[in-house]
């Protein structure tokens, strides 16, 4: 989901977002003002952690039980952070100094393929997780399949890259006999996009979101639940408690703790001209529920005039839109 805000052509404008949900079911219409609770709400229980496994891979000192295939048209490049193209952070230790694998594209040909393979996994294995990178105008795919036998078979891809960051994915995996997972990347029309791995997990427990991700952000923690700044908009959503720096702009209190150290994220379009937009990414959000009934919704907080903001399910549909006519001072629920 992208939540885009659009500056307008008033002196001062103000929007808050706070407990952005997503979950499965029919969104309630009521109530339509939010009612913040008394105090913080109970932390959920941690989960166990996971056991190791030797299919783990963080690449930090080579590419473990995994190799490089001789079915494909060249290889994934082991490399650090700080050298050559790529991302220049990893993501287990995330500086310059960790190593991942990257998809090297300068000497390939369109549609070129570059295949890493595991070692036999036991049917036991529940679960796939991993981080990838994608970036470029001309980033072709990323996918993921199975060799059980004489079989293959596609079990997660994904095109384009948009988002200049490190992303969580997971995979499910249900399968009788032992079988291989393989990374499989394709090179596009050009080298203008670049594909990187790192931190592969293989474990008998059901598939579990990232270690700090939720499907409810609430903003109290200082890395937003992985939601992503748009690096091609005009401003950013910046985060804070208690009211903004700017007079008679935002909430006093936030939504979640509804007290004046409770965290939301805001832009102010009095900083900016009119049309300046705002545009924040949430990670990418897998439901695992076979139910059509999915709700996305988030508390709001606006004053003044503000312009507008909409929320996209994808770059081509839009998803909910709102203008901003009048002044709102409080939390209220959009859906």
């Amino acid at each position: 989901v992208i939540i885009e805000v659009v500056a307008g052509d008033g002196s001062s404008g103000f929007v808050a977002f706070d407990e952005i949900h997503f979950r499965t079911g029919w969104c309630h219409v009521t109530p339509s003002t939010a009612e913040a609770p008394a105090s913080p709400p109970i932390a959920p229980s941690t989960p166990a952690p996971i056991e190791p496994s030797p299919n783990d891979c963080d690449f930090e000192t080579g590419l473990c039980l995994w190799t490089q295939s001789t079915g494909d048209d060249f290889d994934w490049i082991r490399k650090q952070a700080s050298t050559g193209l790529g991302p220049n952070e990893d993501h287990t230790t995330g500086d310059g100094s960790g190593w991942y694998i990257y998809m090297e594209t300068d000497s390939q040909s369109t549609g070129d393929k570059t295949w890493l393979e595991s070692s036999n996994i036991s049917a036991s294995a529940t679960c796939l997780s991993f981080w990838y990178h994608m970036y470029g105008t001309r980033v072709n795919t990323l996918t993921v399949f199975v060799k059980n036998g004489d079989t293959e078979k596609n079990l997660w891809v994904h095109e384009g890259g948009e988002i200049d960051a490190w992303l969580y994915a997971y995979v499910p995996l249900d399968f009788t006999d032992q079988f291989q997972l393989v990374f499989e990347g394709r090179r596009g029309s050009t080298t203008h996009g670049d594909i990187s791995i790192d931190d592969i997990r293989v474990y008998d427990t059901e598939c579990r979101l990232a270690p700090y991700h939720s499907i409810v952000c609430d903003f109290e923690q200082e890395h937003w639940c992985d939601f992503i700044q748009d690096k091609n908009d005009d401003f950013d959503f910046k985060r804070t408690s208690g009211a903004t720096a700017s007079k008679g702009t935002g909430p006093s209190v936030d939504h979640t703790t509804n007290t004046e150290y409770g965290h939301y994220i805001y832009v102010d379009s009095s900083e900016q001209n009119a049309g300046d937009v705002a545009r924040m990414w949430t990670p990418y959000i897998t439901w695992d529920s076979a139910s059509i009934r999915k709700c996305f919704h988030y508390f709001l907080h606006h004053q003044g005039i503000t312009g507008s903001y909409t929320a996209y399910r994808e770059v081509s549909h839009v998803y909910h839109s709102n203008n901003f006519h009048k002044k709102h001072n409080a939390w209220v629920i959009s859906i």
